[in-house]
C-alpha cells in the first residue's frame, strides 16, 4: 500500500459498504443514544439514485458492496418508501437493515425474503441486560423487540444481531452469548458502549480482557453464532502469520454514510448529522451536488477533521504495538471522549481493540508459533 502523502493514511477508493439513512426518526429512546433529537425527515429518491450511480459502477467492476439502511429506525420509512429507495441499485447489490425489530410483522418478513435483505436486530441481550433500550416515555422495549424476532423466526427469516454492552463482565459475556445462541441468531456484533464524556472513569484493561476471554470460551463451547469481533481477531492472526511485516500507509475503508438529505460523512456513520471542530459539519459533500466516488477521492482536502483523523491513523500504525491489527483511532470514540480527532488510544480503543487482541489474537499467534 502506498503512502497517501504528508505522513497520512489514505482512504480506499471503493468502500466495502455504504450506510443509508432513509429516515431520521427512531421510535425508541435508548438512554445511551448519542444522536440528538431531530425532526422527522425522509430520504428523497433522488438521493438514492445518486448513490446507486456510484455503487452500481463499483459492483459492475467486480467489487462487493453492501448497502445498509440505518442511522434511525429504517422501518419507520415504510415498505413502499424503502422499496423506492432500493429500486435504483443493481440486482447484485446486497441490502441490509439494522432495526430495533419493534415494527416487524409477517408483511415485513415477506418484504425481507422477497428482496433477499439481510436483517440485523439491535438488542442488548436477555431482558436483564437489555435495560437501556426503552420506548419513548421510558417503558422497556424488550418485549416489543422479542415480538419482532418471533415474527422473523415464524417466517424463517435469517437474522443477526448487534448488542451494545454497558457492563463488560465475564458473567455478562456468557449470558449474552447463551441468549443469542438460544435465539437462533446467525451472527453477532458486540459494541462496547461509547463514552460520551471525557470525565467518565475508564475501566482497567484487564476487565475488558476478561470479558472477551469469557465470550471466546462461550463461543468455543457452542460455536453456533458467528461473533464479528472473534472473526476479526482470527483473521488478524492468520494475516500476521502469513505477512508479519507492516507495509506502507494505513488503508482506511471510507464507509460513507449518506444522510436523508444527501450529506456524506466518511469513516464514522455515528457522526452523521453532527458538527465537529470549529462547529463545522462532519460532512465531506452532498451526493446531490457531487458524485459519491468524487466525494471520497477529495474528502481529505474538503474536510480538515478527516485529514487530522487520517494523520492520526498513520501515527498509530507507525508507533503503536497494536498498529498491525488496527487502522488507527476510530473518529467517533475520539470525538465523543475527547472532543478531538488527533488523540491517541481512547477507552474504546483499549476496550474494543487492545483488550480483544490480548485475550484472543495474541494467544492464537503464540499457539501457532509453538514448535511441534
Amino acid at each position: 500500500m502506498a503512502h497517501a502523502g504528508d505522513g497520512a493514511a489514505r482512504l480506499r477508493p471503493v468502500p466495502s459498504a455504504v450506510v443509508m439513512q432513509p429516515t431520521t426518526t427512531c421510535n425508541l429512546a435508548c438512554d445511551y443514544c448519542y444522536l440528538p433529537a431531530r425532526p422527522n425527515q425522509h430520504m428523497a429518491p433522488a438521493v438514492a439514485h445518486r448513490v446507486a450511480a456510484a455503487v452500481n459502477r463499483w459492483v459492475g467492476d467486480g467489487h462487493l458492496v453492501r448497502v445498509f439502511w440505518h442511522c434511525g429506525e429504517p422501518l419507520v420509512a415504510g415498505r413502499d418508501r424503502l422499496a423506492d429507495l432500493m429500486a435504483p441499485f443493481a440486482a447484485s447489490v446486497v441490502h441490509g437493515v439494522q432495526t430495533n425489530a419493534t415494527l416487524i410483522d409477517d408483511r415485513w418478513c415477506e418484504f425481507f425474503l422477497d428482496r433477499g435483505i439481510e436483517v440485523s436486530i439491535s438488542i442488548d441481550g436477555p431482558e436483564e441486560l437489555d435495560v437501556h433500550r426503552v420506548q419513548r416515555g421510558g417503558r422497556p422495549a424488550h418485549s416489543r423487540i422479542m415480538a419482532g424476532i418471533a415474527a422473523l423466526r415464524r417466517n424463517d427469516v435469517p437474522f443477526g444481531a448487534l448488542a451494545v454492552v454497558t457492563d463488560p463482565t465475564p458473567d455478562a459475556a456468557r449470558r449474552l452469548y447463551d441468549f443469542f445462541a438460544d435465539l437462533g441468531a446467525r451472527r453477532l456484533g458486540v459494541s462496547l458502549q461509547q463514552s460520551l464524556s471525557p470525565t467518565r472513569c475508564p475501566r482497567d484493561g484487564a476487565d475488558y480482557e476478561e470479558f472477551w476471554l469469557a465470550l471466546l470460551e462461550a463461543w468455543l463451547d457452542n460455536p453456533v453464532v458467528r461473533i464479528r469481533e472473534i472473526d476479526h481477531c482470527i483473521d488478524d492472526a492468520f494475516r500476521l502469520l502469513n505477512d508479519p511485516e507492516r507495509n506502507g500507509a494505513a488503508d482506511v475503508d471510507p464507509l460513507p454514510a449518506v444522510g436523508w438529505d444527501g450529506e456524506v460523512v466518511l469513516t464514522a456513520p455515528e457522526l452523521l448529522g453532527l458538527r465537529g471542530p470549529d462547529d463545522l459539519p462532519f460532512s465531506s459533500g452532498n451526493v446531490l451536488e457531487t458524485p459519491l466516488d468524487a466525494i471520497i477521492a477529495t474528502a481529505a482536502e474538503r474536510s480538515p477533521w478527516l485529514a487530522a483523523h487520517l494523520a492520526a491513523a498513520q501515527e498509530c500504525l507507525d508507533t503503536c504495538p497494536y498498529g498491525a491489527i488496527c487502522p488507527g483511532p476510530s473518529p467517533a470514540p475520539s470525538w465523543f471522549e475527547t472532543g478531538t480527532l488527533t488523540t491517541g488510544p481512547t477507552e474504546h480503543c483499549r476496550g474494543a481493540v487492545i483488550a480483544a487482541a490480548e485475550a484472543i489474537t495474541l494467544p492464537l499467534l503464540r499457539r501457532a508459533a509453538r514448535p511441534a
